[in-house]
């Protein structure tokens, strides 16, 4: 009976060794190997804080502030300087790109007013002389607009040093991008 006791002692001492690794392998894994996640922004429930307000003015109208300064505490981004493009009554713009590959001419137009609707009559002129005239949709972008394109056969005139004009015309308003081309 002596013998059994002995055995059974070396058997739980062995699955409590075997249980105690497999606890000291699990942690290993949770606090030395397992890939580290990144913390995940915590929402705000508090309102920001408004610096500065008139007594008695709405600081929010439900869409946000008005003023990115105001939450932000750093000034505006300005885009550009001068009047607002889109409240000129002329469309002004510029070729982005003109080039010719083997077979095509390839030009490309951007206008700085946002219409919707139009036309862009592009005239290719040598000495002052029209060679070739053709006509493409005016179609507006994210916040600018653009002519639809021009890709023209390359056959359409000779090699050489050519001036462009392209008309523009949208909603009552007009204007006229010039350039030039080598080809």
């Amino acid at each position: 009976m002596r013998r059994k006791k002995r055995k059974s002692g070396k058997i739980i001492f062995g699955i409590l060794i075997i249980a105690a690794l497999a606890v000291s392998a699990f942690v290993a894994y949770e606090y030395l190997l397992k890939p580290k996640t990144e913390d995940q922004p915590v929402e705000s429930t508090t309102t920001p804080t408004v610096l500065n307000p008139e007594p008695n003015t709405p600081t929010n109208d439900g869409r946000g502030s008005e003023d990115p300064e105001v939450i932000t505490g750093k000034e505006p981004v300005i885009q550009y300087d001068g009047d607002d493009p889109n409240k000129s009554n002329d469309l002004t713009g510029a070729i982005t790109y003109a080039g010719a590959t083997a077979n095509n001419i390839i030009i490309r137009v951007n206008i700085d007013q946002y219409v919707d609707g139009g036309t862009c009559v592009l005239k290719i002129l040598n000495g002052g002389s029209v060679v070739y005239q053709t006509t493409a949709n005016l179609i507006a972008d994210v916040s600018t607009s653009t002519c639809d394109g021009f890709n023209l056969p390359r056959s359409v005139v000779d090699s050489g040093n050519f001036a462009l004009s392209i008309e523009l015309s949208s909603g009552g308003k007009t204007g006229v991008i010039n350039g030039g081309i080598d080809l």
